[in-house]
């Protein structure tokens, strides 16, 4: 399960969200209903659970001080708290120890997550400019939102004490800092992301000092995306984009207000009729042949629930059965 360990964790969050039940059409055997991404989350996340002293090890060998993007912490271990804080999110599914055990693991990363910069070189973070204040807790804005929506979930169930909280609110103080500084290339899905992860601290951190500033930022990025033609020209960042619009419009509670925009109805169906036999979206411009089937996956069930569509809903079921083995 390791090969795919990241990707799975990744999506399947999203999946969790925003998928609908397989019941758009009854002649649709090959479906996949709910039940079987949240099995296959809770699966995936318990592996990594119990996996986590060699993932650790494993990303502390392949830390490399000269990347170019520096600093990256263990996204295993920010996937998996993320799927554990969403598991007790619905916790209808799940009987109350197992409950108590996916918050339990789930905070123990987010408490613990600014620890692993540690491990990267001072000298090596003496020689980048955006250090200059320190390096950040969290420095990918593809995966940022994760730890805030992971906190937000937590928090909101009262799960964090005064002390807790301090702690996960200065990593992502300390990150979104980061996150508004850096400048980094991508008009598009670059700058959905940041809205993204934005709208997710406004909406965890609502009475923070920066919340204004964030607001600004969050307002600015996604006014340039929202009920707007994306500019992307390859499949791989088509795939990003709304990927990253939908956990924008969740964040805001906005997921039937998305989907009511023209856009995204057209890229629903543009999408769905550029299936081709493989199973998959075929690449064109900068990309990489099936490397973003997931995203794609869960963009297709969502807008089959959004729209009550059973060709979107096929056409995810093609996808998952096909690079899922469930």
């Amino acid at each position: 399960m390791h090969k795919y360990l990241q990707l799975f964790i990744t999506t399947t969050l999203f999946t969790i969200i925003l998928l609908s039940a397989a019941n758009n059409s009854s002649a649709q055997t090959s479906a996949i209903p709910k039940a079987k991404y949240i099995e296959l989350a809770r699966a995936t996340a318990d592996w990594a659970w119990d996996h986590k002293d060699s993932l650790v090890n494993r990303w502390r060998k392949s830390l490399d001080p000269k990347y170019i993007f520096g600093y990256r912490p263990p996204q295993m271990l920010l996937d998996m708290a993320a799927v554990y804080a969403m598991l007790f999110d619905i916790n209808d599914n799940f009987d109350k120890k197992s409950n108590i055990e996916f918050a339990t693991r789930a905070k123990s990363v987010l408490l613990t997550f600014g620890d692993y910069r540690k491990q990267y070189p001072k000298e090596a973070a003496a020689q980048r400019p955006d250090y200059e204040n320190g390096i950040p807790p969290l420095t990918d804005f593809f995966t940022t939102m994760m730890y805030i929506r992971a906190f937000d979930i937590l928090n909101r169930h009262g799960l964090l004490d005064n002390n807790e909280k301090k702690i996960a609110t200065d990593i992502i103080v300390e990150s979104l800092e980061y996150t508004m500084r850096l400048q980094e290339w991508g008009a598009m899905n670059r700058s959905a992301l940041r809205a993204e992860t934005l709208a997710w601290a406004i909406r965890a951190l609502p009475d923070n000092p920066n919340a204004k500033t964030w607001g600004v930022y969050e307002q600015a990025l996604g006014s340039d995306n929202w009920g707007n033609w994306e500019i992307e020209d390859a499949t791989l960042y088509h795939a990003v984009w709304l990927y990253s619009m939908m956990g924008y419009a969740d964040a805001k509670n906005q997921m039937r207000e998305l989907f009511r925009t023209p856009e995204m109805y057209y890229y629903s169906q543009y999408f769905l009729n550029l299936m081709c036999p493989a199973q998959m979206i075929p690449d064109f411009g900068d990309s990489h042949w099936t490397s973003n089937w997931a995203r794609f996956m869960v963009f297709f069930e969502c807008a089959a629930n959004q729209y009550s569509d059973p060709e979107l809903k096929w056409a995810a079921a093609v996808i998952g059965n096909k690079f899922i083995d469930f």
